[in-house]
């Protein structure tokens, strides 16, 4: 490691800036997952399952999204409930 032999010296009124915000990504992420299942058993038998994600992407002038929705359910072996959902704008 170099030293400094001797002090260094300014003008405190050259001193724009201490420690700068680094500048913002261009792009910016951000994405979430949830997944839930649930399970009875019992004097009936129910099954749940629900997934849902989205992707959002963006820049300084757009923002790009994908997102998605799955839900099933079965009571007694036969299936009850079933929708799907997906969407990007």
């Amino acid at each position: 490691m170099d030293k400094i032999e001797e002090p260094v010296t300014f003008n405190l009124a050259q001193v724009e800036i201490i420690n700068p915000k680094p500048p913002e990504p261009a792009l910016k992420i951000h994405a979430r997952a949830n997944v839930g299942l649930t399970g009875d058993r019992g004097n009936t038998e129910t099954d749940n399952l629900y997934l849902d994600g989205e992707f959002i992407a963006r820049t300084e002038k757009n923002r790009y999204s994908v997102g998605a929705e799955v839900k099933r359910e079965k009571s007694e072996g036969e299936r009850t409930a079933k929708s799907a959902l997906g969407y990007q704008y």
